[in-house]
């Protein structure tokens, strides 16, 4: 008699490549080695491959595909970081959260637009940037240990600042800490052009 819980060796199938079919000889899911690991897809009736779940080197991940094929939602943990990404009908980025080492980010886009919105929490505190997609802020608020500030961009990199900010003197080039209740206007390499009161 076998023990309880194990296969008899008749029982045990091994393959690279399994494949599932419907009534109709449809391919519906297919679980096989794609290199060295392991990945599982899921077909709909017209054949259009709508999920898989694998492994890579790094870790999991599920992707989800529209009618078209066109991957929709992704959740990966590769390392240490987890990631869930969303995209539009094109198949673009349009938002992303991630819990990263220095903790968690979201990150919105509209490629149409070329408008992006990230708020993240770190050891510094809360940020909150709006901009676009080429990585240039427009605007950020922020809270950490000195206090809070708000700042506005124009396209040379200059900025107005309100609140605490940390500045350099286009005087004397000495840094200080300015307080909630001034106003400085900064050139783009971070030096006070102007500053109220």
């Amino acid at each position: 008699m076998m023990p309880q819980g194990t296969l008899p060796p008749n029982e045990v199938i091994e393959a690279q490549r399994f494949v599932l079919k419907d009534k109709q000889g449809r391919l519906r899911a297919e679980l096989s080695m794609v290199g060295d690991e392991p990945c599982l897809g899921l077909n709909d009736a017209n054949g259009v491959r709508r999920a898989e779940v694998g492994l890579v080197s790094d870790g999991p991940f599920l992707t989800l595909r529209d009618g078209n094929g066109k991957s929709r939602a992704a959740l990966s943990a590769l390392g240490d970081v987890p990631v869930l990404n969303l995209f539009d009908a094109a198949g673009k980025p349009g938002a992303a959260l991630g819990v990263f080492s220095l903790g968690p980010v979201l990150d919105l886009q509209d490629a149409r637009s070329g408008s992006c919105v990230a708020l993240a929490i770190d050891a510094a505190g809360p940020r909150l940037s709006l901009g676009s997609t080429d990585a240039k802020p427009h605007a950020a608020l922020a809270v950490c240990a000195e206090g809070p500030v708000l700042v506005l961009y124009d396209r040379a990199g200059c900025s107005a600042n309100l609140g605490t900010v940390d500045v350099k003197s286009a005087k004397t080039g000495g840094q200080h800490w300015t307080s909630a209740a001034s106003l400085p206007l900064l050139d783009k390499d971070g030096r006070v052009i102007w500053r109220a009161p």
